[in-house]
């Protein structure tokens, strides 16, 4: 099967160049590798922010895309308004260490 990396250019815990070396290794060695990075996301983003955020967020809307690729409803309709204050999210972003 194929690996897919997605990977954040702020990830200050793991630099995102980590990822394109590891997609080389791995392609050398025949493997199927793709390869997505996202203009300012951190190492947290995909686990703990962006869940968080709903709708509009288009690493969310990837991962999602990778688990379920032929949704039946909209994109719309998948994730809807965060239940999260974005106030409080900010905050979060601002305090992570990762």
């Amino acid at each position: 099967p194929e690996m897919c990396l997605f990977h954040g250019t702020a990830d200050v815990t793991v630099e995102w160049q980590q990822s394109e070396e590891f997609a080389a290794a791995l392609k050398q060695a025949g493997a199927k590798v793709s390869e997505k990075y996202y203009k300012g996301k951190s190492h947290t983003d995909p686990i703990l922010e962006d869940p968080l955020l709903a709708a509009g967020d288009p690493l969310m809307e990837d991962l999602l895309e990778l688990i379920h690729p032929h949704r039946t409803c909209p994109r719309d309709l998948r994730l809807r308004a965060s239940m999260q204050p974005q106030l409080l999210l900010k905050w979060g972003r601002w305090c992570n260490p990762f």
